[in-house]
């Protein structure tokens, strides 16, 4: 059963046309992987399926729901409860340590539940960074902090735009592995990525060019 299914979406912005009618559909715990160059529309398709922003013509059907026409609260909601969002720039608070940005990330899903949030860290590898500051950490450990705090709402979609791009090799297999261990356990996992190599690792790969998806 798909879990993500967009149908002739487009996307327009003043005179640019950025996503032209888009097709396609993603069955429950698999990783689709986007790649396609700058400016093709991969983070703008993004935003959509976060519902972080709307298209401009189509439909959009978020785990059965049509999303398309909702109210910007119930878009809101269905982001809370089923959808992780994992960025290249981190985001993260720099005042507060590695615990409370989780636990932040809770207050907003509402619930705080300190136990709850170890649980998430120790996933990830941070259980002895609890008090430490962003700053503190390596670009590696940021990214996995960031991912925590995607997990903590225990999404069923995880989407993430170059999770891997601002960190070293040995980083970023890191990263991977904590990807592919998701999967295993039933996540969907939508992935934006310049890195072929790491876009090999979807179980399907869509490519992006000028706002079309196309065969290569």
């Amino acid at each position: 059963m798909s879990i993500i299914k967009v149908s002739n979406l487009h996307k327009r912005f003043d005179k640019a046309h950025v996503l032209k009618g888009l097709n396609f559909e993603l069955n429950k715990g698999r990783w689709l992987s986007i790649v396609g160059k700058s400016g093709s529309g991969k983070t703008t398709l993004l935003n959509i399926l976060s519902l972080l922003d709307n298209a401009s013509e189509g439909e959009y059907f978020l785990d059965g729901i049509n999303v398309t026409h909702l109210s910007e609260a119930d878009k809101q909601r269905i982001r809370r409860e089923k959808i992780g969002l994992i960025f290249q720039q981190f985001h993260l608070i720099p005042y507060l340590s590695v615990l409370e940005n989780v636990m932040l990330a809770q207050y907003y899903h509402s619930s705080i539940e300190e136990n709850d949030a170890k649980k998430i860290l120790d996933k990830v590898g941070l259980l002895d960074r609890l008090e430490h500051l962003p700053s503190e950490l390596s670009g590696g450990q940021q990214q996995r902090l960031c991912i925590a705090r995607s997990l903590i709402n225990n999404p069923n979609i995880l989407l993430a735009d170059e999770p891997t791009g601002n960190l070293d090799e040995e980083n970023g297999e890191i990263v991977l592995d904590i990807f592919k261990k998701l999967r295993s356990e039933g996540k969907t996992i939508i992935l934006i990525t310049h890195n072929p190599d790491l876009a090999k690792n979807g179980d399907e790969i869509i490519t992006i060019k000028d706002g079309l998806i196309v065969n290569e």
